[in-house]
């Protein structure tokens, strides 16, 4: 992943690149790396071509970035 510059994979049939969409504000990034994961393996194991699998997997890491995720507090020494 490239941040906001989008996605990024290399496979046989070459370089794959999905650009950023618009920049949504993002209370937390909690969780986003696992669900772009999660939409691209579902594609990459579904049979679908990279492109569809990058599609995939931001849109489901854009959905998370919109959620508030509750945090446990921390607590120091």
């Amino acid at each position: 992943t490239l941040g906001r510059r989008g996605a990024l994979v290399h496979g046989p049939a070459g370089r794959h690149l999905v650009t950023g969409a618009e920049i949504v504000p993002a209370p937390s990034a909690l969780g986003a790396g696992d669900a772009f994961a999660g939409g691209f393996l579902f594609g990459l194991l579904s049979g679908a071509e990279h492109s569809v699998c990058l599609a995939l997997g931001t849109g489901r890491a854009r959905a998370v970035l919109k959620v508030r995720q509750a945090r446990a507090p921390v607590r120091g020494p």
